[in-house]
């Protein structure tokens, strides 16, 4: 019955799980060899998990769940990706879509092309939705009457990365001690023991019934607090920077919009996926997507910690994109990235730096 209606919005998640000896993976995905967090455990099975969240944060969907698809990009998973969703018995009108494994970018845009509705969700395999996301993104999209670029609200379940199995604490935790001295995360011991977060995991029952006991634990940082100032304000096709607003996990936008840019950079899984978002944002800003907030959508991201792959893929990222876009609104990435300056702030420093950007290969 699901297949005689064609689909209103098309979810995209990119999925892969390695072998736990294999090498990093090419893209920042939940604990384990694709991450800097200190967890023991089944990498594997926790991304599997995780998929298995954000899957039923679907199945809640306030949509009818004949106006949505499901895609699921395997990336040459290890795991039989298809065996675990088919185990799940979910009532969505889902495809698991097995590539070679290639990369962030490229899973995504296997998606795009495969997509047979005019509008496509960005999901990541890490996230769970509220019930309304889907239909507020739908109206906003309508309510535009254009291709746009739609994101809702998004949130940090910190808490989340302590747990070895996030939807099962008898599995046991991670070492607070080492979870410590990641980047913002020295308060985490103390919030553990005087809020029982150790005691509060998030199982497919709650993302299916109890999606706001999980949403009072997320936290809203800077950097979402700021991207929601600026789209709340109509603010990103007026700010020469507006397209940092753009992120994967909270975003949809018209599916012959994103086809038109290209889609995702391939060239950017040789770099871990860096900037791979920031780099589409810039693309569909120049072709004039307008940018927009649905207000009643959230995505809460299930904390997975660091990359590993930060480093490297950050820099080899930066100088591969300077070079494609050569302008200095690439240049100054790191200043956003790091926290250092804020949308409308980067805006300013990317305008002031201009008149020292290099002109006709000439240094001024």
């Amino acid at each position: 019955m699901h297949e005689q209606v064609k689909p209103r919005i098309t979810v995209v998640i990119p999925f892969y799980v390695a072998e736990p000896a294999d090498a990093p993976g090419r893209y920042q995905g939940t604990l384990g060899p694709w991450s800097g967090a200190p967890a023991a455990g089944d990498a594997g099975r926790t991304r599997e998990r995780h998929l298995h969240l954000m899957l039923s944060s679907l199945a809640a969907q306030t949509l009818p769940i004949d106006e949505f698809e499901v895609l699921v990009v395997d990336d040459g998973s290890a795991s039989d990706v298809q065996r675990c969703v088919e185990d799940w018995r979910l009532n969505l009108r889902l495809r698991v879509i097995r590539q070679r494994h290639s990369g962030f970018c490229t899973a995504y845009n296997t998606g795009i092309e495969q997509a047979r509705a005019p509008v496509v969700f960005l999901a990541v395999d890490h996230d769970i939705l509220s019930p309304g996301t889907l239909a507020a993104h739908l109206a906003r999209h309508a309510a535009e009457g254009t291709e746009a670029a739609v994101s809702g609200r998004q949130r940090y379940l910190f808490h989340s990365i302590i747990f070895n199995d996030l939807t099962d604490p008898s599995a046991g935790l991670a070492d607070l001690s080492q979870l410590a001295m990641l980047p913002d995360l020295g308060w985490l011991p103390a919030a553990v023991r005087n809020l029982d977060l150790d005691r509060k995991p998030v199982t497919v029952d709650d993302v299916l019934h109890r999606f706001d006991t999980v949403a009072v634990l997320a936290s809203c940082t800077q950097e979402y607090a700021d991207v929601e100032a600026v789209l709340r304000a109509d603010l990103a096709n007026k700010l020469r920077c507006g397209w940092l607003a753009m992120r994967t996990g909270s975003n949809s936008v018209a599916t012959s919009a994103l086809r038109a840019v290209g889609g995702f950079d391939s060239q950017l899984d040789a770099h871990f996926g860096w900037y791979a978002e920031h780099d589409l944002g810039l693309r569909l800003f120049q072709s004039g997507v307008p940018f927009r907030f649905a207000e009643e959508a959230m995505a809460i991201d299930l904390f997975h910690g660091p990359p590993a792959t930060a480093g490297i893929g950050k820099s080899t990222a930066l100088a591969y994109l300077i070079g494609k876009h050569n302008t200095v609104d690439v240049a100054l990435l790191p200043h956003y990235v790091d926290r250092v300056l804020d949308i409308e702030e980067y805006s300013h420093h990317a305008a002031a730096a201009q008149r020292w950007w290099p002109s006709n290969g000439e240094i001024r």
